[in-house]
């Protein structure tokens, strides 16, 4: 709500200017429009840093109720917005896409992993939004412990990590024991609506 919206255009940062908040779009998700914000995210960051990529942004949508209260102030959002006690039902599904098109082909590829909230809420007590960040830490750590990433000198970002074709088939098993499940969704035409 306060934080500006960052993005990368034409292969350079762009940040809106402070104090306007996120940036309000609608995005088209399978003939669907969604009202989203454009948010900064440390994703947009290191996807951005890859030397081929011109455009990249993060699109984040929660349900209509959901953004119409972050359209208000953030004390009217605040007290409204909060975890759920443990017995309140959660239903839902977290989803997570990435869309890649090639600039020359114009060929688009769609990926997405999806969780079930009220599922995540039954067998772990937690929802579908920590349970894909924890699964993604934990690939991170196994990354360190598992891997020569672990023996690297250095500061590195997904950007920037030399990664191996071996290192590629690691990554996949790594992610099939952790239940990361990253699915073709291109039949989903994602897009910024007008």
């Amino acid at each position: 709500m306060l934080s500006p919206t960052l993005e990368w255009r034409a292969g350079a940062l762009h940040e809106e200017a402070a104090g306007l908040g996120t940036r309000r779009v609608l995005a088209c998700w399978d003939g669907e429009a969604v009202p989203s914000r454009v948010v900064g995210h440390e994703d947009i960051w290191n996807i951005g840093l890859l030397p081929r990529v011109r455009q990249a942004r993060f699109v984040y949508g929660l349900h209509p109720r959901v953004m119409r209260l972050l359209e208000r102030d953030v004390e009217a959002a605040r007290s409204r917005l909060r975890v759920p006690e443990p017995d309140t039902p959660v239903h839902g599904l977290e989803r997570i896409a990435v869309a890649v098109k090639s600039r020359a082909s114009e060929r688009e590829r769609v990926l997405i992993w999806e969780e079930d909230h009220h599922d995540i809420w039954q067998r772990h007590g937690i929802n579908a939004v920590q349970y894909q960040t924890g699964k993604a830490l934990l690939l991170a750590l196994r990354l360190l412990c598992f891997t020569p990433y672990g023996d690297l000198a250095g500061t590195y970002c997904a950007a920037d990590l030399p990664v191996t074709r071996q290192d590629r088939l690691t990554i996949d098993s790594f992610m099939a024991d952790l239940a990361i499940d990253w699915r073709d969704a291109s039949h989903l035409d994602l897009h910024l609506c007008g």
